[in-house]
């Protein structure tokens, strides 16, 4: 039974949103015109998508169960974004599959981790 709906609702949501704008079309969006803007949003997706993650592990198991929290939280979004990358290349025509796009989640939920561990000494001190 999940304990903390708030951050499960909260990750969901966050989930939702980014399945929706990586399989739909969104040809008919307003462009931005810079540089690999692509791979900035990728980052952006899974840095928020590593920390609720992290969030709703930490707050659901209170680290009884789970030892490792923050790398199962990296674990979890990583597979999800390469989900997403491989639903791309068999469910949409309009987008397709990119190694550099899993490069720029991974990156995302790297310093996201990064970010965590940080915030985690800081507030233990």
């Amino acid at each position: 039974m999940v304990k903390n709906n708030k951050y499960l609702i909260v990750l969901i949501g966050w989930l939702s949103v980014v399945v929706y704008l990586s399989l739909f079309n969104l040809s008919d969006a307003p462009k931005i015109r810079i540089a690999n803007f692509d791979k900035y949003v990728h980052f952006g997706f899974h840095f928020i998508g590593t920390v609720l993650w992290y969030l709703f592990l930490k707050f659901e198991f209170k680290n009884k169960y789970i030892k490792h929290v923050l790398f199962l939280a990296m674990l979890l979004d990583f597979l999800f974004g390469v989900t997403i990358e491989i639903l791309q290349k068999f469910l949409t025509e309009t987008r397709h599959a990119d190694f550099l796009d899993v490069l720029s989640n991974l990156a995302g939920t790297i310093i996201a981790a990064i970010v965590v561990k940080l915030i985690i000494k800081k507030t233990v001190k």
